[in-house]
């Protein structure tokens, strides 16, 4: 197989994940903006509010499974946020949103998403089996893959607690950073073309992913 379809991550994972990649991220773009001292200041704040009183506290428990995952991403944006509560609002929301984009298409690239020419070369098994792995990747989301050929990708989300969560925390206006990850990550060269013209987070009925491979197509399922 030319197609190595992504494994389902454990919370251990995203805690990995985070020690890996995320935290040096953060640094990375804090440091850029803020110099190395008011980094480390907002850093200090950051431990010290994941010590402190869970910001999900007030929202309502879930059977679902993968709940404690997604929650867990969505408490580190809260905490980051507390964190930046001292800086300028319009700098403190640029510094975000910078984070949440360019941590969310870390972990978007940790799937290990195909070239144009390996997905070209796959047959369609393949090409399901790669999808399907793609859609359980996210414990956020619950959705279907509705379309597949040699240079395209389409499904649907049906579902996103990242858009649940925040409207019962009454704070959806951070939803679309979680969206805005997909828009960093398939904006970078060699990564195929993203259109995407609903979003759960926006207040439609799906979220409808069409990537396009090499091209960028009619995005029309």
């Amino acid at each position: 197989m030319s197609l190595t379809p992504p494994r389902s991550p454990r919370l251990r994972d995203l805690v990995a994940f985070d020690a890996r990649h995320a935290l040096p991220i953060v640094w990375r773009v804090l440091r850029g903006r803020l110099g190395r001292v008011a980094t480390a200041r907002v850093v200090a704040r950051y431990l010290a509010a994941s010590l402190g009183r869970d910001p999900l506290r007030g929202v309502a428990p879930s059977a679902d499974p993968r709940e404690p995952m997604t929650r867990y991403q969505l408490r580190s944006l809260l905490r980051l946020e507390q964190a930046l509560a001292g800086l300028a609002g319009p700098l403190a929301t640029d510094l975000l949103r910078e984070v949440a984009c360019e941590v969310g298409a870390a972990f978007i690239a940790a799937t290990h998403p195909p070239s144009h020419a390996e997905w070209a070369r796959a047959g369609d098994a393949e090409r399901r089996a790669f999808a399907e792995g793609l859609l359980r990747y996210f414990p956020n989301a619950d959705g279907a893959v509705v379309g597949l050929a040699a240079g395209a990708l389409d499904f649907d989300i049906s579902r996103c607690r990242f858009a649940e969560l925040t409207r019962e925390l009454g704070r959806p206006d951070l939803a679309p950073l979680f969206c805005a990850a997909d828009t960093r990550y398939y904006a970078r060269p060699g990564h195929g073309t993203l259109h995407r013209a609903e979003t759960l987070a926006a207040g439609d009925a799906r979220c409808a992913f069409r990537i396009r491979f090499g091209d960028t197509g009619d995005p029309t399922p």
